[in-house]
């Protein structure tokens, strides 16, 4: 996931412009709530780590650690997980771990679009904070179904309250927009994340099997 994932509001002029502007608009409805998320973040950030980023790591981790067989990391980057460990670390019962990204240090240079991968080649497929750069969603998450093996788990995190961060960012998705994007497969969970604020949580997280 790299760095795609840190949220904007985690700068610190961006959040003292946020609560100026609270004290001043303070009638608003939801602001304070907003407020108070906003300020939280910063706090943690400034230790290491989002909420959002450690509520992901700990579904990530209670759901890897179930993974077996072979695994392949789409958009790995540096493969680290924001709090100073290692995603790979979190599959303790994969027999591989395959890092994976368009450029860089990775065992793989692959576009999810179209991947160089044989047909049912992977048992999981680890994607966090790439779909949304995807301009053919619908063809990666097809690529994605096509290398997994029958039975086959895909991970799958997309952000929904995250700013545009880079020049590459197309979507943000919904829990029924992840339904129908993963209609082909069957569904185990899709976990909100950080929802602080009713009904706008930061992102989801999806397992689903093949």
């Amino acid at each position: 996931m790299g760095n795609r994932y840190r949220s904007y509001w985690s700068n610190s002029r961006n959040v003292n412009l946020i609560v100026f502007l609270g004290r001043n608009l303070s009638p608003f409805p939801g602001l304070r709530e907003i407020m108070n998320s906003i300020k939280w973040k910063k706090r943690n950030y400034d230790k290491g780590a989002s909420r959002s980023r450690v509520q992901s790591n700990q579904w990530i981790s209670d759901n890897a650690s179930e993974i077996t067989g072979d695994v392949l990391s789409i958009g790995s980057d540096h493969d680290k997980d924001g709090e100073g460990n290692f995603y790979r670390d979190y599959f303790t019962r994969a027999d591989s771990y395959t890092t994976s990204d368009l450029e860089g240090n990775v065992d793989l240079i692959l576009d999810v679009r179209n991947m160089k991968v044989p047909n049912e080649r992977y048992d999981c497929v680890f994607i966090g904070g790439v779909l949304e750069h995807v301009d053919d969603v619908h063809k990666a998450v097809k690529e994605i179904r096509r290398i997994l093996k029958k039975g086959g788990t895909v991970l799958a995190g997309t952000p929904f309250r995250q700013p545009i961060h880079m020049e590459d960012d197309y979507w943000r998705f919904t829990k029924r927009g992840l339904e129908y994007l993963f209609k082909s497969f069957n569904i185990q969970e899709i976990k909100p994340i950080d929802t602080d604020i009713n009904n706008f949580p930061v992102a989801y997280w999806l397992k689903a099997n093949k």
